[in-house]
């Protein structure tokens, strides 16, 4: 082969880049010289030998600790930690108001203890239940698939929302659950588990009511489809009805009109 001498770029031939040029290949007597981002566009759009003397590009492999990647998923894990540990601890506080107050302060003699709100602690579990999602889940469990963002940070933003919804959702049944406790056991207090209960209670009370609902809806659904499937009938009308109703011609009729 001769040897062939070039002193730009053989792919984009400007020879202004201020880039420095490298070998495609092994061969010998081939001088073919390229951009590294070209020879890059090349081998990508599946062009494998060098333009000049057809020999395979040189694939060099060399290992790059990524730095920029590294901290992205100790960031999304952090995260993802900071959201189940801090986000479900925030939510239980929420759900317990001030009668975190009177637990640390009782001693069993002058201020007894409340223990009621053990049980607004395992009511927060739902809530907690709502907002974590683990962001390995593919996107159609994702309910913000919708939002114009890349895919991988999708459950991410789906837990940080979800976590601001689950803390509304709580001083909401505050809110809710404090004139039944004031009506019911005649006691003026806010933002306390006794509170956030009777608003929980009202939450289970609807979400019962719009299961049954919709049991009942879905049931009433499946049994008119099948009763309109199995009692529908096929009639079928032999004949044009002409206008005015002056008569109808029986297209089965076997006598043949004369024609006059």
């Amino acid at each position: 082969m001769a040897n062939t001498t070039l002193s730009s770029c053989y792919v984009c031939l400007d020879n202004e880049k201020n880039e420095p040029l490298v070998k495609p290949c092994k061969t010998p007597n081939c001088s073919a010289l390229t951009h590294n981002d070209c020879l890059l566009k090349q081998y990508r759009s599946k062009k494998t030998t060098c333009g000049i003397c057809r020999q395979p590009i040189v694939r060099n492999t060399n290992k790059v600790f990524n730095t920029k990647r590294c901290c992205i998923s100790f960031t999304k894990l952090l995260y993802t930690l900071f959201m189940l540990i801090v986000g479900s601890v925030l939510l239980i506080l929420l759900a317990l108001g001030k009668s975190i107050k009177s637990w640390i302060s009782c001693d069993n003699k002058v201020h007894p203890c409340d223990d009621g709100g053990i049980g607004a602690v395992f009511l927060t579990i739902p809530f907690i239940l709502l907002f974590f999602q683990l962001p390995q889940c593919c996107c159609k469990y994702n309910i913000f698939c919708c939002l114009p963002i890349k895919p991988k940070y999708k459950s991410y933003l789906t837990m940080g929302i979800l976590f601001l919804a689950s803390s509304v959702l709580i001083l909401l049944a505050h809110g809710i659950g404090y004139p039944i406790v004031k009506h019911m056991y005649n006691m003026d207090v806010f933002f306390t588990w006794r509170t956030f209960m009777a608003g929980f209670t009202v939450y289970a009370i609807l979400a019962g009511v719009l299961i049954v609902g919709s049991f009942v809806i879905c049931i009433s659904g499946c049994i008119y489809d099948k009763t309109t499937e199995n009692f529908t009938e096929t009639q079928v009308n032999y004949g044009t009805l002409i206008e005015n109703n002056e008569t109808i011609i029986d297209v089965d009729s076997s006598q043949t009109p004369l024609i006059q």
